[in-house]
């Protein structure tokens, strides 16, 4: 018998953020990026980050103050408060979620 709490709508444990930290877009053409992703969502917490493979996402998908050519150009997250941060900056709050990785978002910080 599951005694984990659960929600009557859609039976997801009640602990589980409704609400992603981050969004990550990556381009899942790109070999490269489809392993380093992979080596993420096989991380501790990466079940609070949504994964966006921007190389076959609908296009409501996409942040609207970003395109689609920039999303598979370059790196790019997309915080809870709709802000998209790229690079090094978005790497560095994707580290946050994830406690393997906690102390280098804590040195790249400084």
């Amino acid at each position: 018998m599951n005694t984990a709490p659960t929600t009557i709508a859609d039976q997801r444990p009640v602990d589980r953020p409704s609400i992603p930290e981050v969004t990550v877009y990556y381009d899942g053409a790109c070999p490269l990026c489809r392993r380093e992703i992979a080596f993420y969502r096989d991380l501790k917490g990466a079940d609070t980050i949504d994964w966006v493979n921007v190389a076959n996402c609908n296009d409501e998908d996409i942040p609207a103050n970003v395109s689609r050519a920039q999303l598979l150009g370059r790196f790019h997250i997309q915080m809870p408060d709709q802000s998209v941060k790229s690079g090094a900056a978005a790497f560095v709050e994707i580290w946050q979620n994830l406690p393997t990785f906690r102390p280098f978002a804590r040195l790249a910080q400084l």
